[in-house]
């Protein structure tokens, strides 16, 4: 199933998309991709959910002990990572890519 399929490639989806392939393989959270691209809440979980929905990221809650044991932000609050999929054709990297390059190509073919 094409990425068209699950989600409208936005200009947001394509910037978190595009953030996230900078570092596939690394665990990313919601306050470093908030600040990393300056977006709300609001419009950065539900990008997140759907990628999640469809498969293209997983997540995980990191556990109160590796928040304590976090040196630099003491009494931070727990993170839910979010980790791109990287197995199979359907895989988020698949997925995340076919949505830059369709949006870059789109993006060329209406400055042409």
């Amino acid at each position: 199933m094409s990425y068209t399929a699950i989600m409208k490639a936005t200009y947001t989806a394509v910037q978190v998309a595009r953030h996230l392939l900078k570092r596939p393989l690394d665990q990313h959270w919601g306050t470093e991709l908030r600040s990393a691209l300056a977006l709300q809440a609001g419009t950065l979980y539900p990008i997140l959910g759907k990628m999640q929905r469809a498969g293209w990221l997983t997540s995980q809650w990191e556990t109160v002990t590796e928040a304590r044991e976090d040196v630099a932000l003491p009494g931070r609050a727990v993170r839910k990572y979010y980790m791109v999929t990287t197995e199979g054709p359907e895989s988020g990297l698949v997925a995340l890519q076919a949505m830059v390059d369709r949006w870059d190509s789109s993006r060329v073919a209406a400055d042409a």
